[in-house]
């Protein structure tokens, strides 16, 4: 009896969950005690309006060129643009870049308010394999033109009209407008307009431009018509701000190279630009100096350092031969006459090695 009872409690005890016996069932579930699940990541595509900004591209480094000889640094591509400095023969600059035509090049040049200045490409060396960006100009954002020779700024449509100045080749101008028959072009300066043959102007889109002015009878003064007489407008010659230590132009002369050269050049009375002002150097001790003008309405100086050399004056019409050092620098000044009436007198001075 007793042991049935014993055989009885050992079974209950065996099949009892509270016993700590380990049972397996086939139909239970095995639930973890806390799991973390980590989702693959997922690629939202995000909006053109949130995206972060494109940084822009990083300027093109400045070019370097070398300069061969003394050059004038200008406010704009052309010699009639202001003068802002001069840079010494063989001198370093840093190029930015170029206006549309290539004859001139955008340096670097502290001296100015902006940073900037032009130079001609002329006298400046740069590696042949250099590509240098174009810069969009004032003349580039209407239409533009290139000189091709040496020519004389008009006050009007026409040769009888008074002489504004003059442009030199590579020189680039904003064109304004034309005249009725095409053979005149009105262009920018920088108190107004003045005019230029087109012939001697390289000019894209010549038929875009307005027609400025009509085709005029000048009748000279003195000679009647029934209407009247019609006489160009007198102007004075606008301000370049050349001087002694800014000149228009500086030249080295050398027998073994440049052994002439010709300047053209305006000074007006009694307002305007009333001198102008050249250097140059040279190699050899004697050097002809010649001076020719439509009037007797100016005269030439010869300047060494701050002092005038002597008596050493040119009237229009003359030529003299002049015995200076070598390898120093000289400056000749074009001075107008003192007059009451207002004009402008044209020139050429003339340089050149007597050898």
């Amino acid at each position: 009896m007793h042991q049935k009872i014993l055989i009885l409690f050992l079974v209950a005890m065996a099949l009892s969950p509270s016993c700590g016996m380990n049972t397996t069932n086939e139909n239970s579930v095995s639930t973890p005690g806390f799991m973390t699940a980590t989702l693959p990541g997922i690629s939202t595509p995000t909006s053109a309006a949130t995206q972060a900004p494109t940084a822009p591209l990083p300027a093109l480094p400045p070019i370097e060129g070398t300069t061969t000889t003394q050059i004038n640094v200008r406010s704009e591509p052309s010699t009639i643009g202001n003068s802002l400095g001069t840079i010494a023969p063989f001198s370093k600059v840093q190029i930015l870049g170029r206006e549309s035509y290539g004859a001139w090049y955008q340096i670097i040049y502290l001296n100015s308010t902006d940073g900037k200045g032009w130079v001609t490409r002329l006298y400046v060396q740069v590696d042949a394999a250099a590509e240098i960006p174009v810069i969009q100009t004032e003349a580039d954002l209407g239409v533009s033109g290139l000189v091709i020779q040496p020519i004389n700024i008009r006050s009007g449509p026409g040769t009888v009209f008074d002489s504004l100045g003059s442009l030199s080749p590579n020189d680039v101008v904003t064109v304004t407008g034309k005249d009725s028959s095409g053979e005149w072009m009105q262009i920018k300066l920088k108190a107004g307009v003045g005019w230029v043959a087109s012939e001697f102007l390289k000019v894209n889109g010549t038929d875009a431009l307005p027609i400025t002015a009509g085709t005029t009878q000048i009748i000279p003064t003195g000679e009647s018509t029934g209407s009247g007489t019609l006489v160009p407008p007198q102007l004075t010659y606008l301000q370049d701000n050349d001087s002694m230590r800014s000149p228009s132009i500086s030249v080295q002369l050398s027998s073994l190279g440049t052994g002439a050269v010709q300047f053209n050049g305006n000074v007006s009375s009694p307002d305007g630009d009333t001198e102008d002002w050249l250097q140059f150097t040279s190699d050899h001790p004697d050097i002809l100096i010649g001076v020719k003008c439509s009037t007797l309405g100016l005269h030439v100086e010869l300047w060494k350092d701050i002092d005038p050399v002597g008596e050493s004056i040119l009237s229009c019409e003359e030529t003299e031969i002049f015995g200076i050092e070598s390898g120093q620098t000289y400056s000749l000044r074009v001075v107008v006459n003192e007059s009451a009436i207002l004009r402008v007198t044209p020139y050429i001075l003339i340089l050149e090695l007597v050898r």
